[in-house]
């Protein structure tokens, strides 16, 4: 299934969706980045090794790449936006593991930071849910 455009954007069934996917494009693009960019310094405030917050950043630019590509499609094929929603939730339940289970040794801003994190990213793919559920109506 495909979800698509109207001419009219005040009726776009789409509409909510795509907001959504903007959302986690630009808030997931902000942790990225500061990842990407700033791991270097954020390793010991955060209790991470700069090699792996780069990484975690790299990865997180690319996604988000992805995903703010496919907002602006006019058609939005449904198992991409459901591979989204997959990812978020594997990515906020990964996270939430991590932090209980103590793989890293993180501080308590490292906590705090992921913690905040994992939050966002499941409200994006809540989110993302509602507005494809709005869309298949």
């Amino acid at each position: 299934m495909t979800l698509s455009a109207s001419a009219a954007p005040a009726t776009d069934s789409t509409r909510f969706l795509r907001g959504a996917l903007r959302l986690d494009a630009v808030g997931t693009f902000a942790f990225g980045a500061a990842l990407a960019f700033g791991g270097g310094p954020l390793a010991d405030p955060l209790g991470l090794p700069a090699a792996v917050l780069h990484g975690l950043g790299v990865f997180l630019l690319l996604f988000t790449g992805l995903v703010g590509w496919l907002s602006f499609r006019d058609r939005i094929p449904t198992w991409t936006v459901w591979t989204i929603i997959a990812a978020n939730v594997v990515w906020a339940v990964d996270t939430v593991v991590m932090l209980v289970a103590g793989l890293w040794p993180l501080t308590g801003m490292g906590v705090a930071f992921f913690a905040a994190g994992a939050v966002a990213v499941a409200v994006f793919a809540e989110l993302e849910f509602i507005g494809l559920r709005r869309a298949t109506r």
